[in-house]
């Protein structure tokens, strides 16, 4: 079976194929303004270079965020666009839960929130042990002075740079899949324009 991986939460974009969960071929992405356009092109390459077609998908895993809401738009939107035109179900999955794949035991994967919050979950091997937060990062250092951390983004502290691993994500999944129309993003903040208009300031 032939599957296919995209994540795009943060400023590190990972597209992948995998055939019975075994990866066959992968590309990381420094992400920029011109994602939108050149995203498909990535995509385009890397089903070219090892000849399938993108028909022969079966099953698509996407990271629904929490991140930038602008690449957790992109990912989600081409993956339910994908699943849609080809009748297969999604694989919905925490883009903080892919960044923990990266080491073993307990670590806590961040994403710079702005303005002294992160995006954050804790994991041991995929399992939740600290439910994906908007959290203040005062707080969260207080509560895990010690643990390891995951990110993309630069702190004043120590953080693993992710070295993501699509094929453990994948076996843990891999029973799963929904109707793509039941699948939403995970921003768990709301923007500021909406935060704005919800108190009445436009």
């Amino acid at each position: 079976m032939i599957s296919f991986f995209i994540d795009t939460c943060t400023s590190f974009v990972t597209i992948a194929l995998l055939k019975d969960n075994k990866l066959i071929n992968q590309k990381n992405i420094v992400s920029n303004r011109d994602l939108s356009n050149n995203l498909f092109e990535y995509i385009e390459q890397l089903f070219k270079e090892v000849a399938i077609l993108p028909k022969d998908v079966k099953r698509i895993y996407v990271s629904i965020g929490p991140g930038s809401f602008t690449g957790v738009r992109i990912g989600l939107t081409i993956a339910k666009t994908y699943a849609y035109s080809l009748d297969i179900k999604l694989v919905p999955i925490s883009s903080l839960e892919i960044m923990s794949s990266t080491l073993e035991g307990d670590s806590i994967s961040i994403i710079d929130a702005r303005r002294g919050y992160v995006f954050a979950g804790g994991y041991n091997n995929l399992n939740n042990f600290f439910k994906d937060s908007y959290i203040e990062l005062e707080t969260l250092r207080r509560m895990y002075p010690d643990i390891r951390y995951i990110s993309v983004d630069t702190f004043d502290f120590d953080v693993v740079k992710p070295n993501i691993d699509i094929e453990k994500i994948v076996n843990n999944h891999a029973e799963e899949g929904i109707n793509p129309s039941l699948v939403n993003p995970n921003y768990l903040k709301i923007t500021e324009a909406e935060a704005n208009l919800n108190n009445g300031n436009i």
